[in-house]
């Protein structure tokens, strides 16, 4: 089962992401009522400064999460709860709001870690140090684990007709494996801030044959190259870079990739690679490198 936790960046993306939110929180939840275009959407969705992470499990939309800047406009919480006095004592502050999934995948393990992991990192790059949120106090001990306070009490609101939390986090007291994914997440590598893709021990990430349309950063876990005959080749490890000579050459996958250990890797299409070919110098000289390195380790391996 291939988890995959990216940002909505395309007008398709976002539309499953809204599409999602009218189904789990008016399908599912019976929280808000329907509305005409089977989407829910505020007005915080038009502002800049919003990120929303969105999880596909086999390509369907599973979940997603929004991350934003304050602004003049405030920030989403803000309709919950007073925050005003904690912004204050912020330096950057920032909010989350509309953690989402479906009933389904649930219990799906790291799919909601893994969420609300990169949202972190996306605030940690842009700068912000405390966030905000209005949280649903079934889900606050999960948060309460990534070192998230109480502010107030637990109220019912009726706009939502459920009961709400209003809880703080400051960013440099996230707690440790939180710390530790967002490190291995942020590697020192030329490539950054790309779809993150999970792949437990045993699955395999593309077969001979397979077209070639995407390259992929290992940040943890160990994937096997195999041949034909299911002959191991070589082992790729953190910080390695695999599945780009097939798109260098525009070819179909000459071996088979398959993950040794439960994996997380940064995944970028054709069109991403490509792009960051033509517009940054210092990911083409790290590439040559890189294949001249392998070459060099291919001719070693053949002589041995």
């Amino acid at each position: 089962m291939s988890l995959r936790i990216g940002l909505a960046r395309t007008p398709l993306e976002l539309d499953a992401v809204f599409r999602i939110r009218h189904e789990v929180f008016v399908e599912e939840e019976g929280l808000l009522s329907p509305t005409p275009s089977g989407r829910f959407v505020d007005r915080f969705d038009a502002f800049p400064g919003v990120a929303n992470v969105f999880a596909t499990v086999e390509g369907q939309v599973v979940g997603s999460m929004r991350f934003m800047e304050y602004s003049e406009a405030g920030a989403s919480p803000d309709d919950y709860y007073d925050f005003s006095a904690f912004i204050k004592e912020a330096e950057r502050p920032g909010a989350h709001s509309q953690l989402i999934i479906r009933k389904d995948y649930r219990g799906l393990p790291g799919l909601t870690f893994s969420m609300i992991a990169m949202g972190y990192m996306w605030c940690i790059q842009r700068g912000l140090t405390h966030l905000t949120g209005a949280a649903n106090p079934a889900v606050v001990p999960l948060f309460a684990k990534a070192g998230w306070e109480l502010l107030g009490e637990e109220f019912h609101d009726e706009k939502l007709g459920a009961p709400v939390q209003p809880i703080t986090l400051d960013l440099s007291n996230l707690n440790l494996p939180l710390q530790d994914f967002i490190s291995k997440q942020q590697i020192d590598h030329v490539f950054s801030d790309f779809t993150r893709a999970h792949y437990a021990a045993g699955e395999s990430l593309c077969r001979i044959g397979d077209p070639a349309e995407e390259v992929f950063v290992m940040v943890d876990g160990e994937v096997m190259v195999t041949d034909h005959a299911d002959k191991e080749l070589a082992r790729v490890k953190s910080g390695e870079l695999v599945g780009e000579v097939a798109l260098l050459t525009e070819a179909a996958r000459t071996a088979n990739l398959t993950a040794v250990t439960d994996c997380w890797l940064m995944v970028l299409t054709r069109d991403e690679f490509n792009k960051q070919l033509r517009e940054r110098p210092e990911v083409a000289q790290a590439l040559l490198r890189h294949l001249a390195q392998r070459a060099v380790a291919d001719s070693k391996r053949s002589k041995d």
